[in-house]
């Protein structure tokens, strides 16, 4: 019996987000040979270097994620802008994780959830 392919967008958010979008990728390669026409895909990650950096492996060679399936989330002084608007914007960020701000430099999020949130909503 024929499978039926729809329309479809699988996005991704984060390390674990990104990868299971790769997986993904590869199963529809391995599968149909090429990702279908109706099928995308979008990685959003504040890891500047995954997009560039991360492959799997597959039977019809390595797998990633193309340019436009991509959207970096990168706060460039994270920790001065959660300052001047904490009360307007961000008082919903715990205060444990206030200093973890810092840590956004483009190399992800540090495994710190809030600073995943505050990256998407801040880019």
């Amino acid at each position: 019996m024929a499978t039926e392919i729809r329309r479809s967008l699988y996005i991704g958010l984060g390390g674990t987000g990104m990868s299971t979008l790769l997986s993904t990728k590869r199963f529809f390669i391995e599968t149909y040979g090429a990702v279908p026409p109706m099928v995308g895909f979008l990685g959003i990650d504040a890891d500047r270097d995954f997009f560039s950096n991360t492959t799997i492996d597959s039977n019809n060679g390595k797998i990633k994620l193309t340019e436009n399936e991509f959207c970096p989330i990168i706060v460039q002084n994270a920790l001065p802008n959660f300052k001047k608007y904490k009360e307007q914007y961000y008082s919903w960020l715990p205060p444990e994780n206030i200093n973890a701000l810092a840590g956004l430099t483009g190399d992800g999020c540090g495994q710190v959830r809030s600073n995943g949130r505050f990256s998407y909503f801040r880019d």
